[in-house]
C-alpha cells in the first residue's frame, strides 16, 4: 500500500532534492536559532507567556501546514514550527516541572519523555498497519495541541518564577 503523504500534496518528484532536505532541515534550524533566546527570554518575562504564545503560533502553523501546496512555504513553515519547539519543549519541560515537588520530578520528566518516545511509535504503527494517508492521524494531533492551547490559559505562572 503506497503511502500518501507530502510528496503527492507538494508535488515532490519535480522538486531539487535540496529543497526537499530543506524542508525536514529548516526545522531544526530553527530550533537550534532559538535555543539560547527563549529561554532566556522566559526567566525574563516568565515562562506562562512564552509558552502560550508558543503554543498558538504553533497551532496556526499547524493550520497552515493542511492548507500549504508550496515547498518554499513548507519550508517557512518548519523553520517556524522548529523555533516554537525551544519553548514548547525546553521552557515547557522546565514550566511543568517547576509545578512539581522535587521528589517526583525525576518520575514526572521521565513519564513525560517517554509518553513523548510513544508517539513516535504510534505515528508508525498507523502507517504500517492503520492507513497510508497523513492527515487522519495529523488531526488527532492538532485536536490535542487544541486542547491543549486551550488549557495552558489555565495554568498560572510558575511559582519560582513569580518568587524572583
Amino acid at each position: 500500500m503506497p503511502l500518501h503523504n507530502w510528496v503527492e500534496k507538494l508535488n515532490l518528484e519535480c522538486v531539487d532534492s535540496f529543497k526537499i532536505g530543506l524542508i525536514g532541515s529548516s526545522y531544526f534550524i530553527g530550533w537550534v536559532c532559538t535555543l539560547l533566546i527563549l529561554p532566556g527570554l522566559a526567566d525574563y518575562f516568565g515562562r506562562k507567556w512564552i509558552y502560550r504564545s508558543a503554543m498558538v503560533m504553533t497551532l496556526s502553523l499547524y493550520a497552515a501546514i493542511y492548507f500549504c501546496f508550496s515547498v518554499d512555504f513548507m519550508i517557512v513553515i518548519n523553520f517556524l514550527l522548529g523555533a516554537l519547539t525551544t519553548a514548547r519543549i525546553s521552557v515547557c519541560f522546565v514550566y511543568m516541572l517547576e509545578f512539581v515537588r522535587v521528589k517526583h520530578q525525576s518520575i514526572v520528566g521521565s513519564t513525560w519523555s517517554i509518553i513523548d518516545g510513544f508517539t513516535y511509535f504510534l505515528i508508525t504503527l498507523y502507517f504500517q498497519v492503520v492507513w497510508s494517508y497523513w492527515m487522519p492521524i495529523t488531526l488527532i494531533g492538532v485536536l490535542e495541541m487544541v486542547i491543549g492551547t486551550g488549557i495552558c490559559f489555565y495554568i498560572p505562572e510558575s511559582p519560582k518564577f513569580l518568587i524572583n
